[in-house]
């Protein structure tokens, strides 16, 4: 006899998803609630802050100063344009087109410029625009095009990058002399240009970090950005930075990152995360590139420089892929897991040296690697998501053993996975989109739950998927916000609200010391009416960032946890006994 069909209570969420790239949960702001960020490449991003009651206000992109033009905020790629509000020349990328909007301009006579592109473009205007085109060289290989335009009356010109869609590389414009700046509106805000001289750029963002990196007990931001659509290279554009924000009281500061050693390089960095490889008690910082780039790894350094040693410790991986930090063998050393696209390989650790292993079973090219201590040995195990087929490694003492997911009855393929104690009674479950979720009974084999058609299971058509599971509304119960795509940029979202059950529960927040403020590496077991391991970073949804750093635990009918025991980095360890249940606990660590 089945089962009922699990009932999430869903809603609407206020998310950003046209040219959706990731999603992540993180506190953003040190209020005890966890909040929503999403990464879009060029386009519209959301940071979205949470009320700890499962709701989320308004886009704090722009009031947090996250946004990628600091000259005009509101630039970024969306789906939709500006409100036009009064006459003027609105310039705004929209669909992945740069469009030149003239409204009203009759009365005031017409608008002139000329705009520099770094590629080939194509053209479509209104008789409402003059244009002309002239090749303009941009190296020996490559050339652009210059446009010079008159605007009158009412009318569009829409510009569109080739090939597209290629959004991201700068354009410079320059005014006709005559042309007052108030009448010029740049992106969705429209704001004015300072000047008649001004360069639009956008900053293909991928992997985001969070981590106190300043030192003031505030969380910053780390992103690693792209090559702008593989311009880099023909732009020379490759030493552009990747981008530091320092939070602040009422939000973020751009802080320049070259001279803190971070050197982009050739680099379309994909996912990064933060790891303490060396031991040294300074978090570091692992970015993936692609097309045969190495991968970077930033060591943290005394002054708080950053130093690229990828080549160093055998981690300057020239493919790409993903990867996954874990104490394998419980040492106290972090290994890697790494997915790329020549298989799966554990890269050992010994005293921050890195030896590659190759590990068995079929290759496949990885979407996510998700961790989780699903046997209750006291050690990682990994899931392999994959369209073209999973893996399940299951660990023991650092020996990585292949297990065909379908003899435990999970699903043989899937676009992203993470494990998470759905009902909270002390055993792993497992979520995959297409599929659903799994859940996990005392003998260690799964069942797939059934599941109301809202988005979060089955969805045959999707071409890619992310799924976060967090405590949106801090009961204990991880909740989820599960998006898909097809064909075009536009992805579907949907936010289920976990209704939880009588089963009791612990969450774990750390506070490490100063250089590992969110304590990664850390390690928290538990005995509950049974033994539970967890390390900090393995509840992390995102594909290609890091910041959700809360560990959770099912404890089903037991109302108090016996023993707790912390492992910290550093090798120290904080030890609790007779733990009430059903709370969200703090930890500290201590010299």
């Amino acid at each position: 006899m089945e089962s009922a069909p699990i009932l999430l209570q869903t809603r609407p969420i206020d998310l950003e998803t046209y040219h959706l790239f990731d999603l992540g949960a993180t506190d953003i702001d040190a209020d005890g609630a966890l909040d929503v960020y999403t990464v879009n490449h060029s386009a519209r991003q959301s940071f979205l802050p949470g009320d700890g009651a499962g709701s989320f206000g308004a886009n704090a992109l722009v009031s947090w100063g996250l946004n990628q033009s600091a000259m005009f905020p509101g630039l970024e790629d969306a789906a939709d344009g500006p409100a036009f509000t009064r006459p003027g020349l609105y310039i705004f990328w929209r669909s992945s087109r740069l469009v030149f909007h003239a409204h009203q301009l009759a009365a005031g006579g017409p608008i002139d410029g000329e705009a520099a592109f770094f590629t080939p473009v194509q053209v479509q205007h209104d008789p409402g625009f003059q244009v002309d085109q002239q090749r303009m060289a941009v190296t020996a290989e490559s050339e652009g095009v210059r446009l010079r335009f008159s605007a009158a009356g009412d009318g569009e010109m829409i510009v569109t990058p080739q090939p597209f869609p290629r959004v991201g590389a700068p354009i410079s414009l320059t005014l006709g002399a005559g042309v007052p700046l108030e009448q010029v509106s740049i992106g969705a805000l429209a704001v004015s240009p300072p000047e008649r001289t001004f360069t639009l750029m956008l900053q293909d963002r991928h992997g985001l970090v969070w981590n106190d990196f300043d030192e003031d007990g505030r969380r910053d931001l780390f992103i690693a950005g792209g090559a702008v659509r593989g311009l880099s290279g023909a732009l020379k554009m490759a030493t552009r930075p990747y981008e530091l924000f320092y939070h602040q009281d009422d939000g973020f500061r751009r802080v320049a990152t070259p001279p803190l050693g971070f050197e982009k390089g050739a680099c379309p960095a994909r996912q990064t995360g933060l790891v303490d490889f060396d031991g040294d008690g300074l978090l570091d910082v692992y970015v993936v590139c692609i097309r045969d780039a190495p991968n970077q790894l930033y060591r943290r350094l005394p002054s708080g420089g950053f130093a690229n040693v990828a080549r160093e410790a055998g981690l300057d991986i020239p493919e790409g892929g993903f990867f996954a930090w874990l104490d394998a063998e419980n040492d106290g050393d972090m290994d890697m897991l790494w997915a790329g696209e020549s298989g799966l390989r554990l890269y050992a650790n010994q005293r921050g040296a890195f030896t590659a292993h190759p590990l068995p079973g079929p290759a496949v090219r990885a979407q996510k690697i998700a961790l989780g201590d699903f046997d209750g040995d006291g050690d990682g195990d990994a899931f392999i998501a994959s369209p073209q087929g999973n893996a399940l490694y299951r660990n023991d003492d650092g020996d990585f053993a292949y297990v065909e997911p379908e003899a435990l009855g999970l699903p043989a393929k899937a676009l992203t996975a993470n494990w998470l104690d759905f009902d909270n009674d002390g055993l792993l479950d497992l979520h995959t989109l297409p599929r659903g979720l799994y859940l996990q009974g005392k003998d260690h084999r799964f069942r797939r739950a059934q599941m109301q058609d809202d988005g979060l299971a089955a969805d045959a058509d999707a071409k890619a998927a992310r799924a976060i599971w967090f405590d949106a509304d801090n009961d204990g119960f991880r909740d989820v916000i599960a998006t898909t795509a097809q064909q075009d940029k536009r992805w579907r979202a949907n936010y289920g609200r976990n209704p939880g059950n009588r089963n009791h529960w612990l969450e774990v927040i750390l506070h490490g010391p100063p250089g590992n403020r969110p304590a990664i590496g850390a390690r928290v077991s538990i005995a509950a009416g049974g033994a539970q391991t967890a390390s900090v970073g393995w509840a992390e949804g995102s594909h290609y960032g890091m910041g959700q750093y809360r560990l959770y635990f099912g404890l089903g009918p037991e109302p108090r946890v016996d023993s707790l025991t912390v492992a910290w980095p550093d090798g120290s360890q904080t030890r609790l006994a007779d733990v009430a249940a059903d709370q969200v606990l703090e930890l500290s660590w201590r010299k």
